[in-house]
């Protein structure tokens, strides 16, 4: 399949991953999730278009593997690598995966390796990507979110930009949920702690939470993903999109150890308590 990504449309990007999944993985469930992230992985595939000829990307969390399939087809020049964490995974790998058309099982390959974002530096050499593509990943986080930014830090280029997806907290669904005093917390998961959404962040806490530990923010927007009806985008554009989008450069020569109180409370090691 080929991709145009400067007229990427939510229903372009529901038409070319209609039918993929990870090899093995529940189909109904992947569906759903194609339809519920479908707005989100088309404004993440264009704001990626611009990465220069040949770039180093690295994509943290690529499983399930659309964002994955959609750069493949629109920018095969790229050199993608993608890290997971499975638990029981041995050894860092590389591993292989695929993500195969159930229709006519048109497949494509991933290299992956294994890393658990929050707890391990990610095994790759210092400066070695162009780009790191962190979606839907942050939100899960339990342990020391703010870790998994000093570890992106490492391996970007001086000159490498940080892209950024996460839920977005004050989306319209959920003020009209608190209205009707419901709840907007994420339910248990079968996949375990890592499974649900732990944390979701403000703009505000984004854009601190980064440039504390060293970066510099270039965009901070909202996007909706389940619809593109002209008044939904309005509503993104006021900041009430499901979805945050931020784009973000490497500053300095290293991560600043940055714990803002608003995020950490009660931890005694020394390594993570708020400061």
């Amino acid at each position: 399949m080929h991709v145009e990504l400067s007229h990427l449309r939510r229903d372009t990007v529901l038409h070319l991953l209609r039918g993929w999944a990870p090899e093995g993985a529940p189909t109904a469930e992947m569906e759903g999730y194609i339809r519920h992230s479908a707005g989100r992985l088309c404004a993440t595939a264009r704001a990626l278009a611009r990465l220069p000829q040949g770039a180093r990307v690295l994509e943290i969390g690529a499983n399930p593997y659309f964002l994955t399939v959609l750069m493949h087809a629109a920018r095969p020049d790229l050199d993608w690598v993608c890290t997971n964490w499975h638990e029981g995974t041995i050894g860092t790998g590389p591993h292989e995966a695929r993500a195969v058309r159930d229709h006519d099982h048109q497949a494509v390959a991933v290299r992956w390796y294994q890393a658990n974002v929050e707890r391990d530096a990610l095994p790759f050499a210092p400066e070695s990507f162009d780009a790191v593509v962190y979606c839907e990943v942050l939100e899960h986080l339990v342990e020391d979110p703010a870790r998994s930014f000093e570890h992106i830090h490492r391996v970007l280029k001086p000159s490498g930009e940080l892209l950024l997806t996460t839920p977005n907290p004050a989306r319209l669904i959920n003020l009209w949920r608190l209205f009707r005093q419901g709840t907007i917390y994420d339910g248990v998961s079968g996949y375990g702690i890592y499974g649900r959404h732990n944390r979701e962040y403000s703009r505000r806490e984004l854009i601190e939470l980064l440039e504390g530990i060293g970066y510099h923010v270039t965009r901070c927007s909202t996007v909706e993903t389940t619809s593109d009806a002209g008044w939904r985008t309005l509503i993104a554009r006021l900041g009430y999109g499901e979805h945050h989008l931020l784009l973000a450069k490497r500053s300095g020569a290293t991560a600043r150890r940055y714990r803002p109180s608003w995020l950490y409370r009660s931890f005694h090691d020394p390594r993570v308590a708020a400061g």
